[in-house]
C-alpha cells in the first residue's frame, strides 16, 4: 500500500495529526517503506516475521522438525503470537523428549520413565546428566513454556508486547531446538 494512502485512511479513521500517522508507522518494526524509483511513491511492505530466524532453521537436521518451526513462525503476528510462542515451547519439549528416548534406548545415558514426566525433570536430567551444563537457560525456557501453557489469554496489548518481545526467546528456543536435534541426528546416524 502507497504510504500516502495509509496515511489518508489512517487520518481520516482516527482524525489524528499527519506527524502522528509517520511515527507510528516508523516505529512498527514489521512494516518495511520503500521507495519506488519508478512512481516516486513510498510504499509499505508487511515484513514476513519468520525470515530472521531461517539460517537456524535451515540448520536443523529434521525436515519435519523444519517444517513444524516454520509453520510456528508464520505465526508471529500480534493476532497469534501467544499461540507460537506456545508451539515453540511445545517442539522445545518434544525435542528434548526425542532426545532423551534415543539416549535411553542408545545406553548413553540413564533416562527413567520418571524423568520424561515433566518438562522441569526433563531440564533437571539434562543437568544431571551433563548434556546441558547450565540448566538456567533450560529453566527459562521451561518457565515461559509454562506461561503460555497455564497462564491467561493474554489482551490484545500483552500480546503486542510479546510479538515486540519475542525475538530474544524465539532465538533462544531456536538455540536449544538446533543443538538437541543435532545431537539427536548424531545418534539416529549412528544407529
Amino acid at each position: 500500500m502507497r504510504l500516502r494512502d495509509l496515511r489518508d485512511m489512517v487520518v481520516r479513521l482516527l482524525d489524528c495529526p499527519v506527524a502522528s500517522v509517520y511515527a507510528v508507522v516508523a516505529s512498527m518494526e514489521d512494516i518495511q517503506k520503500q521507495d519506488c524509483e519508478e512512481t516516486g511513491h513510498t510504499v509499505c511492505v508487511l515484513r514476513d516475521t519468520s525470515k530472521p530466524f531461517e539460517e537456524t532453521v535451515s540448520s536443523i537436521p529434521q525436515q519435519s522438525l523444519r517444517t513444524e518451526l516454520r509453520r510456528v513462525l508464520s505465526l508471529l503476528h500480534v493476532d497469534t503470537v501467544d499461540l507460537a510462542l506456545f508451539q515453540l515451547g511445545k517442539l522445545f519439549e518434544n525435542t528434548l523428549k526425542r532426545y532423551m528416548l534415543a539416549v535411553r534406548r542408545e545406553g548413553t545415558f540413564p533416562v527413567s520413565p520418571g524423568d520424561m514426566n515433566k518438562l522441569s525433570r526433563m531440564v533437571t536430567w539434562c543437568g544431571q546428566v551433563g548434556f546441558i551444563h547450565d540448566e538456567t537457560a533450560l529453566h527459562f525456557l521451561r518457565i515461559k513454556r509454562n506461561e503460555r501453557t497455564h497462564g491467561e489469554i493474554p489482551s490484545h496489548e500483552e500480546r503486542e508486547a510479546l510479538l515486540a518481545n519475542s525475538p530474544m526467546i524465539i532465538r533462544f528456543y531456536l538455540d536449544y531446538i538446533s543443538l538437541i536435534s543435532r545431537e539427536l541426528a548424531d545418534i539416529e546416524n549412528s544407529e
